[in-house]
Order: structure tokens, then C-alpha cells, then sequence
């Protein structure tokens, strides 16, 4: 059964509301190897880089207006 995992992902810039930037995505759960294991995320911190990004810095993606998804 795959279960979709859900992310946030930064969809565009809001200087003035950084957070505003992020999108709720969900996605296909990864396939594992065989010799690997899962964990269960249950919370993940969001760090200046990750504030930076939303103000464009260092993403020449963001900063044109296009979206680069991972």
C-alpha cells in the first residue's frame, strides 16, 4: 500500500509573510531498498537557511518567479 507523504515545499516568495511561501504537498511514499529502513517523521525544525530561502536568498529560482520542484 502506498500512503502519501506529506511536505511542505516553497512555492513562492512573501517577504513580508515569509511562511506564507511554503505549499502543503503530498507525494508517493518513496520505495525502499531492500537492505534499508523507514523512520516516522514526526516533526522537523524550520532554521534561518530555511527562512533565507523564503526570502529568496541564494535561490535564483525563487528570486525569477519560477518554481524548482525537487
Amino acid at each position: 500500500m502506498v500512503k502519501p507523504v506529506r511536505r511542505y515545499a516553497t512555492a513562492r516568495l512573501d517577504r513580508d509573510q515569509l511562511l506564507n511561501g511554503l505549499e502543503l504537498e503530498e507525494r508517493p511514499e518513496p520505495a525502499v531498498a531492500a537492505d534499508w529502513t523507514t523512520v516516522t517523521v514526526k516533526a522537523a525544525p524550520l532554521n534561518h537557511h530555511d527562512l533565507w530561502t523564503l526570502e529568496g536568498v541564494g535561490n535564483r529560482h525563487l528570486a525569477s518567479g519560477t518554481r524548482r520542484v525537487s
